[in-house]
């Protein structure tokens, strides 16, 4: 007699390939981690000579870096240039396979393992030259630690509330006199010269107000993104924010170089993932229950995760993981030379001398002081901004006060940050190796360079 066999219904769903958790299936968190790994990969392409030393430039065609490196914590050991070349292209295999393996028919404990193992060679990395913790990198690893962390449901949310993070204090950052005055309304004149519209005929309170909307908007899309009533129209309006600043941006605007331009891309396509689509499960239904886990230590995570830049008013974290993006209110160093000890150095070295552009370097050259262009320096060398920070930008001038033997010929401007209301800040000159050694004890991270990379 045969045998009746059983019927099995073969839902949608059970032919997605990707994380499940209790019989559920998250495409929604396969695609996500598949696109930031994939920009995590281009944006690390982009910034090769940051993340591999030794590599030729056209700035650097002996193969050394010229930009000293400063690890996080001086006792951390000293790698070798072969061993961070292994490191960094062992990392990129590891997340190659996670950018693929979501959709690739494995094991989702294979995937898990490769994104854990590239965490940890990108902390190492990270740990060994603290210029390499750039905000694209600190988000994308948020979402891939969440990934590999927590259950599905649970990194999705996480993923919500870290972005929601970002977009709000990289809006409160923004309402500063500093950007008002210089950052923002450069990039005003510029979006509105796009448009035909010129705006020194403006009158300044005008002008202001307009280049205030960028973090009222920022602020906006953060809160929208929040409730279930203003979410698609704050999608829609951070979806148009970042497609309008890769074009303030770019190469026909104030010409930013292309990793910040890929992250403002993927961003917007990370944001679409996380609000716009539409949970089979019903876990949009709330909002509770689209941002927030159940369990009590979660919450607390995922808030310490949110409010970890509140840290930064009290100098334990640095302004770029406090997403002080775009924000000229940062601490810095400047660095002077003496106009017979310019004339002494190398021709590589006189390139990265700044003429007077502004009125303390014109009265500076004035008495025979030229500024070193650290900034310049940094995206021409190694094609990443300069790290924001008074610690690692004064480790860079102790550095190039000894390779340069500048002895007596060199003072240091450490600039403590801006004053919200109005612009200034606290100034303190340093003129002395003595005096770099004192002034690098009072921070708690290593502000002491290693030197040059050699192989």
């Amino acid at each position: 007699m045969p045998v009746k066999q059983r019927r099995v219904d073969v839902t949608k769903e059970d032919c997605v390939i990707g994380p499940k958790q209790n019989g559920r299936v998250f495409p929604q968190l396969t695609v996500l981690v598949s696109v930031t790994a994939t920009g995590l990969l281009l944006m690390c392409g982009g910034t090769c000579p940051l993340w591999l030393p030794g590599l030729p430039s056209a700035e650097n065609m002996d193969g050394y870096p010229l930009f000293p490196r400063i690890p996080v914590f001086w006792i951390f050991p000293e790698f070798s240039v072969l061993f961070q070349w292994v490191l960094f292209v062992s990392g990129a295999m590891l997340l190659l396979l996670v950018s693929l393996g979501c959709f690739l028919p494995l094991k989702n404990g294979w995937q898990k393992t490769a994104g854990g193992g590239f965490i940890l060679i990108c902390t190492l990395l990270i740990l060994e030259d603290q210029h390499r913790f750039v905000p694209w990198v600190y988000q994308s690893l948020l979402f891939l630690a969440g990934w590999v962390f927590f259950r599905p449901e649970n990194a999705l949310k996480f993923a919500r509330v870290s972005i929601v993070g970002v977009y709000f204090f990289s809006a409160i950052s923004k309402l500063d006199y500093q950007f008002v005055m210089t950052t923002g309304r450069q990039m005003l004149e510029i979006s509105m010269s796009l448009i035909g519209l010129d705006t020194a005929t403006w009158p300044p309170l005008l002008v202001s107000a307009f280049v205030l909307l960028l973090p009222i908007l920022e602020i906006g899309v953060a809160l929208g993104l929040m409730f279930p009533m203003t979410r698609w129209v704050s999608l829609g309006l951070g979806t148009l924010m970042h497609a309008g600043l890769v074009v303030v941006l770019g190469p026909w605007g104030m010409g930013n170089e292309a990793s910040v331009l890929i992250w403002n891309g993927f961003i917007a396509v990370e944001l679409c993932i996380l609000f716009g689509w539409r949970s089979r499960s019903g876990e949009e239904a709330s909002n509770k229950s689209l941002f927030w886990p159940a369990a009590t230590g979660l919450r607390c995570l995922f808030g310490l995760v949110v409010c970890m830049p509140l840290l930064d008013s009290i100098r334990l974290i640095d302004h770029w993981p406090a997403w002080e993006l775009y924000a000229p209110r940062t601490s810095r160093c400047r660095l002077w030379i003496h106009d017979w000890k310019v004339r002494l150095l190398a021709p590589e070295k006189q390139r990265w001398i700044q003429e007077g552009s502004d009125d303390s370097r014109r009265s500076a050259q004035q008495f025979g002081w030229r500024e070193v262009d650290l900034a310049k320096w940094s995206l021409q060398s190694l094609k990443t901004p300069l790290y924001p920070q008074d610690r690692f930008q004064l480790g860079v001038c102790r550095d190039l006060v000894q390779q340069w033997q500048l002895d007596r010929a060199f003072f240091v401007e450490v600039q403590s940050s801006s004053n919200v209301w109005t612009g200034q800040r606290k100034s303190k000159k340093i003129s002395s190796r003595l005096e770099l050694e004192r002034a690098s004890n009072r921070f708690w991270g290593n502000s002491q360079s290693r030197g040059y990379y050699r192989h």
